[in-house]
C-alpha cells in the first residue's frame, strides 16, 4: 500500500465519484428543461437553484483535487490543513438535503392530508440543517484536519439525524403510496413507479451518510469518510430529479385508453366516468383518492410535446 493511499487516494475517490454523479445529475437537469413540464414558477426556480448548488459543490471537489495535486504536489503538509472546500461542502449538502427532503414531505402531505405530519417533518429537516451548519462552521474555524477528531459528537449527531430523517420520509411516503393501491393494473403500475422513487430517495442517501460516519469513527486516521461524504449532495439531487422526470412516464400510463390485462376499463376512463357522475365499479374512495391527490398534483403538471 502506498504512503498516500488512505489520504490523497481516498480523497480523490470521493472527488471523482462526486464529479461522475454530477454528470448524471447534469443530464437529468437537461432532460427536465427539454421536456414540457407545466410546473409552477416556484418549482422551476427551485430546480435552477438546485442546479447552481449542485454545480458549486462539484466545482469545490474539483478545486480541492487541484489544490492538493497541482498547487501543492511537493507539499505533503497540505493534507493536514483545512481548506475551504471542506466546510463549504458540508454547508451545501445541508441546503440541498433540506430542499429535497421538504419536497418529499410535501408529497406526503398531499397523499395524507395530515398537517401535523407536515409540521413534524419540517421541524426535523430544519433542525438537521441547523446541526449541519453548526458542524460546518466549527470545521471552518479549525486549522488542521486532526482537530476534526474533537468534533465527533456534532458530526455524529448531524449524520445520524440525516440517516433517520431520510429513512423516515421514505418509509412514510412508501406507506402512503401503498395505501393508495386500487387493484387495477394500470394505476398500480403508476404506484409501483412512485414506490421505487420513494425507496431510492432514502436508501441512496442513507447508505452514503452511514458509510461516511462509520469511516470517520472507525478509520479516523484516514480520509475514507470523504470518499462517501462528497457524493452525498449528488445522491439527494439525483433522487429528486428522478422523481420529477418520472412524471412523463406516469402520465403516459395514466392517459392510456386501452384495457388492462384483466379486461378491466383503464384508469383514466374510470376517472372520467367519476367526474361525469356515473357510477363506477370500484369501491368509493380508493381509486379516486389516488387520482385526486397524486396524479392531479404531480403527473398532470406534464405537457407532452405536439
Amino acid at each position: 500500500m502506498g504512503a498516500f493511499d488512505t489520504s490523497i487516494g481516498a480523497l480523490l475517490l470521493g472527488a471523482f465519484f462526486s464529479v461522475y454523479l454530477y454528470g448524471l445529475s447534469a443530464y437529468q437537469f437537461g432532460s427536465y428543461w427539454n421536456t414540457d413540464f407545466n410546473d409552477p414558477l416556484w418549482l422551476k426556480a427551485s430546480v435552477i437553484l438546485l442546479f447552481f448548488l449542485d454545480t458549486t459543490h462539484a466545482a469545490s471537489a474539483s478545486y480541492l483535487a487541484w489544490v492538493i495535486l497541482v498547487d501543492n504536489i511537493a507539499n505533503p503538509g497540505i493534507l493536514s490543513k483545512v481548506i475551504w472546500p471542506y466546510p463549504a461542502s458540508m454547508i451545501l449538502i445541508c441546503i440541498i438535503a433540506f430542499g429535497v427532503q421538504n419536497f418529499l414531505v410535501m408529497r406526503i402531505y398531499r397523499l395524507t392530508g395530515h398537517r401535523w405530519v407536515l409540521g413534524i417533518f419540517f421541524f426535523c429537516t430544519t433542525a438537521t440543517m441547523v446541526f449541519g451548519f453548526v458542524y460546518g462552521a466549527k470545521v471552518a474555524r479549525l486549522e488542521t484536519l486532526m482537530e476534526m477528531l474533537t468534533l465527533k459528537a456534532p458530526l455524529t449527531l448531524w449524520l445520524a439525524f440525516e440517516v433517520v430523517l431520510d429513512t423516515s420520509i421514505s418509509a412514510v411516503l412508501l406507506t402512503a403510496i401503498q395505501r393508495s393501491r386500487t387493484g387495477f393494473r394500470r394505476s398500480d403500475a403508476v404506484l409501483n413507479r412512485l414506490a421505487r422513487s420513494a425507496i431510492q430517495s432514502g436508501v441512496f442517501t442513507s447508505v452514503l451518510a452511514t458509510l461516511s460516519l462509520v469511516c470517520f469513527l472507525a478509520l479516523s486516521d484516514t480520509m475514507f469518510y470523504a470518499t462517501f461524504g462528497w457524493p452525498c449532495a449528488r445522491a439527494y439531487t439525483i433522487s429528486l430529479m428522478d422523481t420529477l422526470l418520472c412524471r412523463k412516464e406516469l402520465r403516459v400510463l395514466m392517459n392510456s385508453d386501452t384495457k388492462d390485462g384483466f379486461g378491466m376499463t383503464s384508469v383514466p376512463s374510470l376517472f372520467t366516468r367519476r367526474l361525469r357522475g356515473v357510477a363506477a365499479s370500484t369501491p368509493p374512495g380508493t381509486l379516486q383518492m389516488y387520482i385526486r391527490t397524486e396524479v392531479e398534483t404531480e403527473v398532470h403538471y406534464t405537457k407532452t410535446r405536439s
